[in-house]
């Protein structure tokens, strides 16, 4: 039951960073740069080099998922300190090993 409340939570937010995504998008090119995130998204605008994972200056809705689902781990390790050292470094090579999946796919 825990998992299913969890898995709603996630996709939920999921979702919402994709709406917001979209909204950014002015020129409606399923992409982000520079100007669309500094405008729209300054948190992400911040971390634009981060989040543009294949480095070709704009950020895409995979890429950006990255970068909120990287966040969402984060928060929660954060949150659950009963983690040991252990814990945290096998969440960040799983989050690393995630984003050099993506690099691929792109």
């Amino acid at each position: 039951k825990n998992n299913a409340i969890y898995e709603q939570k996630r996709r939920a937010m999921l979702d919402s960073v994709e709406l917001r995504f979209l909204a950014c998008d002015t020129d409606a090119d399923n992409t982000l740069d520079v100007f669309e995130a500094t405008r729209c998204l300054p948190q992400v605008a911040r971390m634009f080099r981060d989040a543009d994972i294949d480095n070709d200056n704009v950020i895409s809705l995979d890429e950006i998922a990255i970068l909120a689902k990287s966040f969402e781990r984060k928060n929660n390790l954060e949150s659950n300190s009963n983690l040991t050292a252990s814990d945290k470094k096998k969440q960040d090579s799983a989050a690393s090993l995630e984003k050099n999946s993506i690099k691929k796919k792109l």
